[in-house]
């Protein structure tokens, strides 16, 4: 079932999010509170959702879709624009920088928000090809991690290297596991009861936002949802964002906490053969963060910090980066190395600025 990419009517609300250990989460937000009270920005330019989807049709990354998030701000025009967050002095970039002309990209989102007020601008991700583009605009970098990709030409269930990937899928479908892709709107109860529990089962002060998407309860703009139920009861569901030249991206990907073993594996391999017949040749799983060595590679407070979440045991406990990455290791992805771009300079400061806007649900 291929979903229509034309606007029918705006995405139903997102169910609130249960924040845990919120006292943390404010302690932790509150020096970004300090710094940004000494700034304030003009009005901030917005532009409707409908344009923003017309111009991510012209071409656009697997991340291009995160601009479509109620609540941004757009700068630019119909060739080269952008669309972010801010706070205070600072703008994150949601669903990248959009132009042909990389380094007018990256450059007319630095004037246009600096323009409004805004001088620090940070770009996640920052894909290699696009590096020295952005270093142009004076956005300096680091690398934060890497984006798996699911070559579907090649994604097979045989092999020893694929042995565990297909035991978890097998126990699912033993128990009666079904996949399907569906019509949020006639699962949204169920979609929005999962999503609850998926929320509540976290344990952590974060509350991820604008750089993975959250569930949209409809076929608003091309998003599709596939589901693995028992009998109608769900057990774990995805959604797939549409992207360029024969490429497609998972965006949510929630398990409820009660579901069985192989559930999320059983999901994800069902949603990727379909895909393949579509035509579809490549697949995102999305970012593993400070996998792949990258957390060794920054030096000073930022690399001591990026090596502590990903190697400490409380770090792993919060952020699960190691057990993320080692779940997506049993597609066998390709990885593609992606980094953090923060204009003016890049400093402890102005990461915690920027990590504050997506990890702190400021």
């Amino acid at each position: 079932m291929a979903s229509s990419t034309t606007l029918t009517a705006a995405p139903p609300a997102l169910p609130v999010p249960v924040v845990q250990g919120d006292w943390l989460r404010q302690w932790l937000a509150w020096p970004a509170r300090f710094v940004d009270g000494w700034s304030r920005a003009n009005e901030l330019p917005d532009i409707s959702l409908a344009v923003r989807h017309r111009r991510l049709l012209s071409g656009a990354g697997p991340e291009g879709w995160l601009a479509l998030q109620p609540g941004l701000a757009t700068v630019g025009d119909e060739t080269t624009w952008t669309s972010f967050a801010a706070r205070g002095a600072t703008a994150l970039a949601v669903g990248g920088v959009h132009g042909p002309d990389r380094p007018a990209a990256f450059a007319q989102f630095r004037e246009a928000t600096n323009a409004l007020g805004i001088r620090r601008q940070a770009v996640y991700p920052v894909r290699e090809p696009d590096l020295d583009a952005a270093r142009s605009a004076g956005f300096e970098t680091m690398p934060v991690g890497v984006e798996a990709w699911v070559d579907l030409d090649e994604f097979t269930l045989e092999g020893k290297r694929f042995a565990d990937l297909r035991q978890m899928r097998n126990r699912a479908r033993n128990r009666g596991v079904v996949v399907q892709e569906v019509d949020p709107r006639a699962w949204a109860e169920r979609l929005k009861a999962t999503w609850r529990a998926f929320l509540r089962a976290r344990d952590v002060p974060w509350q991820l936002r604008w750089l993975t998407g959250g569930p949209v309860f409809s076929t608003y703009f091309g998003h599709r949802t596939f589901v693995a139920h028992h009998d109608g009861l769900v057990q774990a569901f995805c959604t797939v964002l549409p992207g360029p030249d024969g490429a497609a991206s998972l965006d949510v990907m929630c398990r409820h906490p009660k579901a069985g073993p192989g559930s999320m594996e059983a999901l994800l391999v069902s949603a990727m053969e379909q895909l393949r017949t579509e035509g579809v040749q490549r697949v995102s799983l999305g970012p593993c963060p400070l996998a792949e060595g990258t957390a060794h590679e920054v030096p000073g407070v930022l690399g001591l910090a990026m090596r502590w979440a990903w190697e400490g045991p409380v770090a792993d406990r919060w952020f699960g980066f190691r057990s993320l990455t080692a779940f997506k290791a049993k597609f066998c992805p390709r990885y593609e190395r992606v980094h953090l771009g923060i204009a003016p300079g890049l400093s402890a400061m102005s990461t915690y600025l920027v990590a504050r806007i997506w990890a702190l649900g400021e």
